[in-house]
């Protein structure tokens, strides 16, 4: 017997307890998301990921504490982008 699943509701980003943003250069379709999703997700902390393919932005969240900028920032590079710091 096949289980079906009630629509999931997107939790608010403001719920979380932590937040922590990264622009990310190079992300052009969904694959690239999915890549920089899963490595960050990886990460101990991360509860959810959003990312806005238009501005480049990436939305790490948690309700703990999340992992450091630079933590969050190689895992990005793991994925194969750079990820913009300091302004730049």
């Amino acid at each position: 017997m096949a289980a079906c699943a009630a629509p999931t509701q997107e939790v608010s980003a403001e719920s979380y307890a932590s937040q922590y943003v990264l622009v990310v250069k190079g992300m052009s379709c969904p694959n690239c998301a999915n890549n920089i999703t899963h490595e960050l997700m990886a990460l101990p902390g991360v509860e959810d990921v959003r990312i806005d393919m238009g501005t480049g932005s990436v939305l790490v969240l948690s309700n703990g504490a999340l992992p450091s900028g630079f933590e969050m920032q190689e895992a990005v590079r793991s994925a194969g982008f750079t990820p913009v710091t300091d302004g730049k």
